[in-house]
């Protein structure tokens, strides 16, 4: 069953991707092919939903400060495959 959490988590993955599609958008590191530049914004939303529950989950003594540390070098690890135009 879908309570108010799912409700929740599901607004905050709209409201990350966004964030995350605006700076991709804005980042000029590598032209969005038509209609990807959503799909990646779900993408790193997701990436960063998912570490954060890891930290909750885990009961992890590292800092935001660290965790923040891990979301970025995954991210800009993967930026150059990730972020570039298919095709290209």
């Amino acid at each position: 069953m879908r309570g108010p959490s799912h409700r929740v988590r599901r607004r905050l993955k709209e409201i990350l991707a966004t964030v995350a599609e605006r700076e991709l958008a804005a980042s000029g590191r590598a032209p969005p092919a038509e209609g990807t530049v959503g799909a990646r914004g779900r993408t790193v939303a997701g990436a960063f939903l998912g570490l954060v529950e890891w930290w909750f989950d885990e009961g992890s003594r590292l800092s935001p400060e660290e965790v923040d540390g891990i979301f970025q070098l995954t991210v800009a690890g993967a930026g150059p495959r990730c972020l570039s135009t298919p095709g290209a």
